[in-house]
């Protein structure tokens, strides 16, 4: 009768079954005897090369529906799956090494999620998404336009194909670097570690707890909200940015004649750069003993001027920016 996964790690661990017969069973093989002889003396026990050697040759042969969840384990919600194919299962003392792929149909939605570790996504121009995987634990559901991937204490990369319109992607806590990626949507959240988007086509839609984002070269709208840390966003081609920051913010733009760009702090400083022949209305607020930097731009018109308010338009205005700081300062330059 067929094991279950632990099991057969477990016997291989107490010596109670051969690295070989471990093999075929976690390879599914209906011939492989579930048991040999216990070891005559302790020096008979695998050891954890030879553990290693048996996880390995199982990877290799991995097939999602051979998985079955754990018995003892009650049903989880998101972002363990809930159909017992969907489980990989990876409760050894080292990593799993694992690289797979997925032919997904247009449209897919993609959900992942990463605890203590890092997450890495690039665009790919196939069809299939490629999984790249060293963690401790692995779990993944793939049904019609689904696709759902978890790991722990580990590194997760994905090739992400143009089949992908939505994702939504977490990292509790880790690290996440995103390039080259096309799709429609983009939701991020990142607790303890930093985040890094570049050539990312995307309406942008993150959240930051104790890390900075870094943002190059984006295209679509962005909301992103940095508790306790910065954010920088570099020459971005989008109608509407929204960035919130308690420590700090950059913002660079090209010319603007569109759009609306509102930024703001909560007692960090804030550093927006225009590029020439801009055409846009400026609004600027220093709160709560916040200061306005001196600023030289071509006014067309201006409004207001203080210490603390500056109200104005360049060529006329065109773009909405909105700058405001709670106990930080304003600085603004123009090319």
């Amino acid at each position: 009768m067929d094991l279950h996964r632990t099991q057969i790690l477990g016997q291989l661990e107490r010596g109670e079954l051969t690295v070989d017969a471990a093999s075929r069973l976690l390879a599914g093989s209906p011939e492989a005897s579930p048991a040999a002889p216990a070891p005559e003396t302790p020096n008979a026990a695998p050891t954890r090369r030879q553990r290693l050697a048996a996880l390995t040759e199982q990877v290799r042969a991995w097939e999602p529906e051979r998985m079955v969840t754990p018995p003892d384990q009650p049903p989880r919600s998101w972002p363990w799956p809930e159909s017992a194919w969907q489980w990989f299962w990876q409760d050894f003392s080292h990593p799993l090494h694992l690289d797979h792929t997925f032919e997904l149909a247009a449209g897919t939605q993609l959900y992942a999620t990463v605890f203590s570790g890092d997450l890495n996504l690039s665009g790919l121009p196939s069809p299939q998404l490629t999984l790249g995987a060293a963690a401790f634990d692995l779990r993944v559901g793939h049904q019609e336009r689904i696709l759902r991937l978890a790991a722990a204490t580990g590194t997760l990369d994905l090739g992400v194909p143009g089949a992908v319109t939505q994702a939504q992607v977490q990292v509790l806590p880790g690290d996440l670097y995103i390039r080259d990626l096309s799709l429609q949507r983009l939701q991020l959240r990142c607790e303890s570690g930093d985040l890094r988007c570049e050539e990312v086509s995307a309406d942008i839609d993150a959240e930051l707890f104790g890390g900075d984002a870094d943002l190059f070269h984006t295209k679509g709208d962005v909301y992103i909200r940095a508790h306790q840390g910065r954010i920088r966003l570099r020459d971005p081609e989008a109608r509407q940015v929204k960035l919130v920051a308690d420590e700090g913010l950059e913002l660079r733009l090209g010319k603007v004649e569109s759009g609306h760009y509102r930024c703001e702090t909560q007692g960090g400083d804030i550093e927006v750069n225009i590029g020439g022949d801009s055409a846009c209305q400026l609004s600027i607020e220093a709160r709560d003993g916040g200061q306005i930097c001196p600023v030289r731009l071509p006014w067309s018109a201006l409004q207001e001027r203080s210490p603390h308010c500056l109200k104005g338009q360049l060529k006329g205005g065109g773009a909405t920016i909105e700058l405001i700081t709670h106990g930080g300062r304003i600085y603004l330059s123009g090319e």
